[in-house]
């Protein structure tokens, strides 16, 4: 056995926020949409917010799987003081943690 941890289906909530808050230490797997980008600058949200926010924050809303095959979900949590809600899929190329990336969609 690899020890490698399989992504089990369909996405549960605990599992998706171990995912997360992996994925957020190492910013390799963060992708921010230009959407999510331009949505941070209009609203003073910063990176940094949003790790914060996918480490340490609850999934409110999902996972549910998304048209395009991801998994999507709202996470809320709080930093530098203020509520931040973001909204983010989990991808993958393989079902194992180790693939996933964490797409940002919107941040508010």
């Amino acid at each position: 056995m690899s020890g490698k941890r399989v992504v089990k289906l369909p996405l549960q909530q605990a599992q998706a926020a171990k995912i997360l808050e992996e994925t957020a230490k190492d910013t390799s797997k963060l992708i921010f949409t230009n959407h999510a980008e331009e949505r941070m600058n209009e609203r003073g949200i910063t990176r940094i917010d949003v790790i914060r926010v996918l480490c340490k924050g609850s999934i409110v809303e999902g996972p549910s799987l998304s048209a395009k095959g991801s998994w999507e979900m709202r996470v809320e949590g709080m930093s530098a003081g203020s509520s931040l809600t973001v909204a983010v899929a989990i991808d993958y190329k393989i079902l194992e943690e180790s693939s996933c990336v964490a797409i940002v969609i919107t941040a508010f």
